[in-house]
């Protein structure tokens, strides 16, 4: 929906294998990252879906001994390239995750875990302001 709203889409990478994963095509041209739709790490006993890259394949990643998710991961990725993490949007236990371990990033709430299969949106419009706040041309 937002790929296609946006005047200046960002590239939409599909496959595999993709040496950066789901940052695959980022460089330091790129102003900031924004994570959409995240979910916590498979650490976290709260979060709803909470995996780490291929929870049937991967148990945890850990760096320095901490547990990492995909979030973490990927900020990593991005700050190789001097690129920062200027929001999240995801459910609660994501969104702190994230605030955790960058520090000062917005964070939208936008889901709320029931259980580890099932969750509940419950303010996109969150996400719309934060993003469009970042991004002018990211609308609805």
């Amino acid at each position: 929906m937002l790929r296609n709203t946006a005047r200046r889409p960002a590239p939409d990478i599909r496959g595999a294998p993709r040496p950066l994963m789901m940052m695959e095509g980022i460089d330091s041209s790129f102003g900031a990252a924004m994570f959409i739709d995240y979910h916590s790490a498979t650490t976290s006993a709260q979060g709803g879906r909470a995996h780490t890259i291929a929870s049937a394949t991967v148990a945890a990643v850990r760096r320095n001994g901490q547990p990492m998710s995909v979030s973490g991961i990927n900020a990593t990725i991005a700050g190789l390239f001097g690129v920062p993490v200027v929001m999240v949007s995801a459910d609660e236990q994501a969104v702190g995750e994230v605030q955790k371990m960058i520090g000062n990033v917005e964070g939208a709430i936008v889901m709320r875990a029931i259980s580890f299969y099932a969750g509940t949106i419950v303010d996109i419009s969150r996400f719309f302001e934060l993003a469009s706040s970042h991004r002018p041309d990211l609308t609805p």
